[in-house]
């Protein structure tokens, strides 16, 4: 008798909660511990993706090439990636998707050792990007072109992660860095200054994006359907719980004072983050002239072909 009351207990159990049935496991990466990534990591963490169906695998992968590659490869089913890994994407005509631009401007900034003054200081000088043809190497790239600098004056690096950046920086290995927040405050506090705000600049720019293979979307509609949702509520709750959030954010980062983790929420959630994390075709052509694309150019890529908006659209009238 003991042992029928605990099957019905699970029973019961289980029929009140039908996502413990129809949990699907998906693998999702990260690609940056930055903040402007924390959407996904709200989402796992307490429990958006969970109350879809989904049981999520999340991994960080340290840049957006190799997140691309991994989404490509069908190992992840969808991926926080950045911006130039994503362009780079579509210019080789890769079968992805983008479902989700959740912040529309490039949000990370130049950070210098104080005795460079202008950008003519930064010649000969040593910078610091995760990878070659990431978010962050694109971002300092894009400043030199606007300066006029050819980039075989200074010498750009590859480091690696986040934290290897800002060890670097500590270190007095690296005279210059992008970073986004709240890395970019954490360099500050080593003794670099803020040289230039990216974000400050009058352009839109897809800083991070939700993609998939095109064959995912086509094939798996309701899952992707579900993982929307659960990303689109995620990003409602950050709005709206700002100690949760940066709780949150401080797990991933692993930067732990307050006053970062403030000012982090201020400019990334309040400011940054779109509660319409719509994919916008315009957000890409702008991405490209910030590359030197023509206009020419960028209607031959037929950018509408790589985003589609209907599984945010969706989850958004649902939430109403």
């Amino acid at each position: 008798m003991k042992f029928n009351g605990i099957l019905k207990l699970i029973a019961f159990i289980i029929l009140s909660n039908p996502a413990l049935v129809l949990a699907e496991k998906i693998h999702v990466a990260y690609t940056a511990l930055a903040a402007t990534q924390a959407p996904v990591w709200v989402a796992v963490d307490r429990g958006f993706f969970e109350r879809q169906g989904l049981d999520v695998d999340l991994a960080y992968i340290r840049s957006g090439p190799i997140g691309l590659a991994a989404i490509l490869s069908g190992e992840v089913a969808f991926g926080m990636v950045g911006g130039a890994a994503i362009l780079s994407a579509i210019e080789q005509k890769a079968e992805i998707g983008v479902i989700a631009i959740p912040i529309k401007k490039p949000a990370f900034s130049l950070v210098t050792s104080v005795n460079i003054r202008t950008p003519q200081d930064l010649a000969g000088k040593k910078i610091g990007v995760t990878r070659f043809g990431g978010l962050y190497d694109f971002a300092f790239r894009y400043a030199l072109r606007q300066w006029k600098i050819p980039s075989n004056q200074v010498q750009i690096i590859q480091v690696g992660g986040i934290g290897e950046i800002l060890a670097a920086i500590h270190t007095g290995h690296i005279d210059a860095a992008v970073l986004a927040d709240p890395a970019s405050f954490k360099a500050i506090e080593y003794g670099f200054k803020e040289f230039l705000n990216f974000a400050n600049l009058d352009i839109a720019f897809p800083m991070n994006a939700v993609i998939a293979r095109q064959r995912l979307l086509r094939e798996k509609p309701a899952m992707v359907n579900k993982f929307a949702a659960g990303f689109v509520a995620a990003i409602s709750f950050m709005k709206a719980e700002r100690v949760k959030t940066t709780a949150v954010i401080k797990k991933y980062t692993r930067i732990d004072e307050s006053n970062l983790l403030d000012k982090t929420y201020d400019l990334v959630v309040k400011q940054y983050l779109q509660l319409d994390p719509s994919p916008d075709v315009k957000v890409l052509q702008s991405a490209f002239r910030m590359m030197g694309k023509s206009e020419d150019e960028i209607r031959s890529m037929n950018l509408s072909r790589f985003t589609d908006p209907q599984f945010v659209e969706g989850a958004r009238k649902a939430g109403r």
